[in-house]
This record gives structure tokens, C-alpha cells and sequence, in this order.
């Protein structure tokens, strides 16, 4: 089955077995740890870019370890930030709407920012995430000069694969809620696979 593997990889990457073997050989002597290692292509992570991106033109062998990374006590804490609603966060200045109210686009970024500092200071040095997905409802306008609250709490850490629930409120209740979607990366790995 191993060897069939290899066959199928050498044909799809024309790539030599030579070269294949290296690659095989640099994974096995590395002695980590089965789990924690994602391919970039299911858009969860990007902890091995295996064998060039499936789909791209790239077909040099490449790869970029590291062990998983456990957050997972941090799941059920609720993290909030609260700050002024200003100019520069209306609707009108985003450019989402003309109206000097709270913009939706303000409101996510501040519950993203919310997710982003809640895991950010237990993650090892030259680590961070980076948001994979959201959903989320606006369902209540917010004037500027009031006080906006954006939470969030982890719900569920699943290797790299963080999902949080967030919620925004002003002086008056809640204002919105939703689910956001985070993935730990290396930053240099990423950043150097952006520009290959």
C-alpha cells in the first residue's frame, strides 16, 4: 500500500522516486508525533504543505512540521474588551452604508480582534492564527460616542482548528452574535508559502 502511495505521488508530481525518498526519509527522521499536521489545502491550517499544494503548479516536494499545540483549556472561557464607538468606525467611514452608526464590518473586526487576543499569549513564539471563517447577525444599530462590548468564548479546539462563539453589545443589549472560526499557523511557513 506504502509503496502503491509513493507511485501515485511520483506520477502526479513528476517528481523523481530519488526526490520522493529524500522527502519520505527528512518526515521519518523527524520522530514526531502522528497528529497535529493538516494539509494547506483543506483550508483548516497549514502544517504540512506536502508535496506542493494539490490544484496549484507547484510540484516540488515542501514541507513544514511542528507539533500540535494545545489550547484547549482555554474552551468555556468567556474573553471581553470594551471601547467607544468613534467615527472611524461607522458605516459611513467603512463605507458600508451612509449613516453614522456602528458599521457591521467594525463590529466583526472588533469580535475578531477578541478571538484573535484570547489565545495569542499562550502560543508558543512565532505562532498566531488566523481567521478561517464567520457567521455572524447585526441585528441592531449602535449610535457613535456609545460604549461597544465585544465577547468571546472557545468552544471547541480541534487540533489547529479553533471555533468560537462571539457577541457585541452596546448601553442598550446586545447589538449581535455569531461564530468565528480561527486556525493557529506558523507565520513564517505561512508567509513564505504566500510567496512561492
Amino acid at each position: 500500500m506504502f509503496f502503491l502511495f509513493c507511485c501515485v505521488l511520483i506520477s502526479y508530481l513528476k517528481i523523481s522516486g530519488k526526490e520522493l525518498g529524500a522527502q519520505i526519509k527528512f518526515f521519518l527522521n523527524l520522530n514526531l508525533p502522528k497528529t497535529g499536521y493538516v494539509a494547506i489545502d483543506s483550508a483548516d491550517a497549514c502544517f504540512i504543505y506536502g508535496f506542493g499544494s494539490l490544484g496549484s503548479t507547484q510540484k516540488t516536494p515542501y514541507f513544514c512540521f511542528m507539533n500540535q499545540i494545545n489550547v484547549e483549556h482555554l474552551t468555556g472561557k468567556t474573553y471581553s474588551l470594551s471601547r467607544k464607538v468613534t467615527e472611524s468606525d461607522s458605516a459611513r467611514k467603512y463605507e458600508s452604508g451612509l449613516l453614522d452608526v456602528l458599521a457591521t464590518p467594525a463590529m466583526m473586526t472588533f469580535m475578531e480582534k477578541m478571538c484573535l487576543e484570547s489565545v495569542r499569549l499562550v502560543l508558543p513564539e512565532g505562532y498566531d492564527t488566523v481567521g478561517t471563517f464567520v457567521e455572524v447577525k447585526h441585528f441592531k444599530a449602535t449610535p457613535l460616542g456609545d460604549t461597544l462590548t465585544c465577547s468571546c468564548m472557545l468552544t471547541e479546539a480541534a487540533g489547529m482548528k479553533l471555533t468560537f462563539e462571539v457577541e457585541a453589545s452596546d448601553s442598550r443589549g446586545a447589538i449581535g452574535k455569531g461564530i468565528h472560526k480561527r486556525a493557529i499557523i506558523n507565520t513564517d511557513a505561512f508567509l513564505k508559502q504566500l510567496s512561492k
